[in-house]
């Protein structure tokens, strides 16, 4: 099966949709079929891509066809992608994003050439996502037409039950639910390797884009409860800043706390993995998520995980690799203490939480149920 994926950018700064959509490609080039990614790329980004998503398996046999995408004519101009895509000839497109005029016009084509299309919107549907910019979402919707591109897909791609049941009642009729996913090997398992300033000291971990939809004011906020009763404990925000770096930091120094709130920017590689190995407790309190893949890869390196229900991970409850990070700062800031206290219980979880992964979320089981799903509309 010829199979061309498409996203606007794979750069690494916009967390972890590039990560997604580059890993679910390789992993269906793994199970033999013929696969590519097509996407969007500045002066400069390709060789930071690269640096940070070269140890994924197979990522030097993937087909890449970057797109020079300069300025707000790149954001726009669909023609590049178009040429490359005829030449391409896919199959079937697989489609990274929703709010992109670009790649609506990929839709279009698609439908013109007859070549079916399935669309991954990555949680960008989902109802906190659609409250925020909601008139220009409007604009984009109805009076630019992207919903028109949406109805013919051949499905939509949920993360979660949770997210299908959103898009359903957007009036989206055909949605299949497949995770995202880890390939095992992707632990790089770091042996003395910690992070700089921080060797030996233990720390609470948020991996991911500064953004202000990850909750991450919250997580500062109950740190500051905890922080005189555990003064050894640091918390460190690791990831692009969305926004959000200036505005923690300055209440950070409000707190008394700047020494122990720790900004290393994006971690890659072994440095990555190390901060995942070492954690006392990663934590995710976000007000909107699709499928994490920062969750997904502590889970792997067998990390205490605590989430907000809006995580859609309710199954990573039930099956004790994760507690539950609430919206009262109260009671998160008592959670994150009985993790920092209770070594044994995180310990615990951890290898619960590395159990789930190697269970449910390989990717290349995942990959083959989405080439079956393909076939299904190919046959159509």
């Amino acid at each position: 099966m010829r199979i061309r994926h498409v996203i606007a950018s794979l750069n690494p700064r916009m967390g972890g949709l590039p990560k997604s959509a580059l890993s679910m490609a390789l992993a269906q080039l793994r199970s033999g079929e013929d696969v590519g990614i097509c996407y969007g790329t500045r002066a400069g980004e390709e060789p930071e891509m690269i640096r940070h998503f070269q140890s994924l398996p197979g990522f030097g046999e993937l087909k890449r066809i970057p797109i020079g995408a300069e300025g707000l004519k790149g954001m726009l101009d669909a023609k590049p992608y178009l040429r490359a895509l005829e030449g391409e000839r896919p199959e079937i497109l697989h489609v990274h994003g929703v709010w992109e005029p670009v790649l609506w016009a990929v839709q279009r084509w698609a439908l013109r050439e007859n070549i079916p299309y399935v669309i991954t919107p990555h949680s960008m549907l989902h109802p906190w996502q659609n409250r925020h910019h909601r008139f220009a979402k409007f604009l984009l919707r109805r009076v630019m037409r992207g919903e028109g591109c949406w109805r013919g897909a051949g499905w939509f791609h949920a993360l979660s039950d949770a997210e299908k049941d959103h898009l359903l009642a957007q009036g989206i009729p055909r949605v299949r639910v497949f995770p995202n996913g880890v390939f095992p090997e992707e632990d790089l398992e770091p042996v003395g390797e910690e992070l700089p300033g921080l060797a030996g000291r233990p720390f609470l971990l948020f991996l991911g884009r500064l953004d202000r939809v990850k909750g991450l004011s919250a997580l500062l906020e109950a740190f500051g409860q905890i922080a005189e009763s555990h003064p050894n404990l640091f918390l460190v925000f690791a990831g692009p800043d969305y926004g959000m770096r200036d505005a923690l930091a300055r209440r950070a120094e409000e707190m008394g706390l700047t020494d122990r709130v720790v900004f290393p920017g994006i971690l890659r590689g072994r440095e990555k993995w190390a901060a995942l190995h070492h954690t006392v407790c990663f934590c995710l309190p976000s007000l909107s998520e699709g499928c994490s893949m920062s969750v997904l890869e502590a889970g792997l390196a067998g990390a205490p995980v605590a989430i907000s229900t809006a995580c859609d991970l309710e199954e990573w409850f039930t099956e004790g690799a994760a507690v539950h990070l609430p919206e009262d700062l109260d009671v998160m800031a008592e959670t994150l203490a009985s993790l920092a206290t209770h070594p044994q219980q995180g310990a615990v979880m951890g290898r619960r939480a590395r159990a789930l992964i190697r269970e449910r979320y390989d990717w290349t089981v995942i990959a083959r149920a989405q080439i079956r799903a393909y076939a299904e509309v190919l046959n159509q």
